[in-house]
């Protein structure tokens, strides 16, 4: 079975079960964009570590958005540092009567993080953020 994600920038990761060299059985993640594919071979005793570092990745990035500036839309769209120090985009719901609320991390640029508020606002909200 194979799982694919993409971001609203259009780079998409794809999971799949795989044997590696000498036969081990791994998880091999794809991660597509930008013209590239770049491979990550997850052997199977390993991927509960990744999967726990990925969670501590998203709650510590939620952490910073706690200390986000309140709006009075409750929508935030602002820069913050990944774990690598590379930069980043993140766009906040703190959630209304129609929503519960929703974290999307890790876009590549102000813009993309607006076009997830966008979109958001219009599936979720039934109006335009502005």
């Amino acid at each position: 079975m194979t799982y694919r994600y993409t971001d609203p920038d259009g780079h998409e990761i794809e999971t799949a079960p795989e044997t590696h060299w000498g036969g081990e059985p791994v998880v091999t993640i794809r991660a597509r964009g930008n013209g590239a594919t770049i491979p990550v071979r997850i052997p199977l005793d390993r991927l509960e570590e990744f999967i726990a570092g990925a969670r501590d990745a998203g709650r510590q990035a939620a952490r910073q958005e706690q200390h986000a500036p309140a709006t009075t839309t409750g929508l935030v769209v602002q820069p913050y540092r990944t774990d690598r120090g590379d930069p980043a985009w993140v766009f906040r719901c703190w959630g209304t009567d129609s929503c519960d609320g929703w974290l999307s991390l890790d876009h590549t640029s102000q813009q993309s993080a607006e076009r997830a508020r966008d979109r958001h606002v219009a599936e979720e909200h039934g109006g335009d953020p502005r």
